[in-house]
C-alpha cells in the first residue's frame, strides 16, 4: 500500500501508475510502477534508512515520516504461508 501511495504522491497529473500482480511457486510478487519524479540513485540509501527522508528541509513539498520504505522493504523480504 505504501509502494502505490507514494506513486500516486509523486507521480504528476497525466502521468502513469502501474501495479502488477504474479504468482511464483508459493509466493506472490506485487510490483509497483510509476512515471514519477523517481530517487536518485545515491539517495535510494538514505530513502530506505528509517526516518530517512530525501528532502529533509522545512518547506519541503510532500509529506511523510520516513518509514514507509523502510518497512516496506522489510516487509518485501518476510515469507508467509499463502
Amino acid at each position: 500500500m505504501n509502494l502505490l501511495s507514494n506513486a500516486l504522491k509523486f507521480t504528476p497529473e497525466g502521468g502513469k501508475v502501474e501495479i502488477t500482480v504474479a504468482l511464483h511457486a508459493e509466493a506472490v510478487a506485487i510490483a509497483v510502477a510509476d512515471s514519477g519524479i523517481g530517487i536518485a540513485p545515491e539517495d535510494i540509501p538514505l530513502a530506505l534508512e528509517r526516518f530517512g527522508q530525501i528532502d529533509s528541509t522545512l518547506s519541503r513539498k510532500y509529506q511523510g515520516t520516513g518509514l514507509g520504505l523502510p518497512l516496506a522493504k522489510h516487509l518485501s523480504n518476510c515469507t508467509a504461508a499463502i
